[in-house]
C-alpha cells in the first residue's frame, strides 16, 4: 500500500513539473514592458506611413517586432514588448511625392520603465543603418 501510494504521489509531481505553465523562450510571453508611440510624420507630407518596431534582447538578438500600418498625423499607439526584450529599434517606411523613405532611426529605445514613451516627427533623426 505505501509503494502505491508512492507511486502516485511520483506520478501527480512528474506530470505537475511536465505540465507547468512555463513560459516558452519566445512565444506567449507576458509583457513586462509597454512602449507607447506618437507619431508627427505625416507632416512630412508623405502618403502612407509605416513603423515597424523590432525589439531586441540583452545580446542583440531580435527577438519580436510589431508593425503599425496607416499611421495618421497626430495618433498615438501602444504596444506590448515581448518579456525578454530590453531595447527597441524603429523602422520608418514611407510612400511620398519624391518616392519611397526607408529609414531606421538612429536611436535605440531602452526599455527600462513600465512604459516608454515615443515622439517621432520632422526633428527624428534618421539613419540608412539600424543603430544596432
Amino acid at each position: 500500500m505505501k509503494r502505491l501510494f508512492l507511486l502516485a504521489i511520483i506520478t501527480i509531481a512528474s506530470c505537475c513539473v511536465f505540465t507547468s505553465c512555463e513560459k516558452d523562450e519566445f512565444g506567449g510571453a507576458s509583457a513586462k514592458h509597454n512602449y507607447t508611440v506618437t507619431s508627427y510624420l505625416g507632416e512630412l507630407g508623405a502618403n502612407s506611413i509605416e513603423l515597424r518596431f523590432y525589439e531586441y534582447n540583452d545580446k542583440n538578438e531580435m527577438i519580436n517586432y510589431n508593425t503599425w500600418d496607416n499611421v495618421q498625423n497626430g495618433a498615438k499607439k501602444s504596444f506590448a514588448a515581448h518579456d525578454l526584450a530590453t531595447k527597441l529599434v524603429v523602422y520608418i517606411k514611407a510612400d511620398t511625392a519624391y518616392g519611397e523613405f526607408n529609414r531606421y532611426v538612429a536611436q535605440i529605445f531602452y526599455l527600462t520603465t513600465k512604459n516608454t514613451s515615443i515622439v517621432l516627427d520632422g526633428e527624428t533623426l534618421v539613419s540608412k543603418y539600424s543603430p544596432i
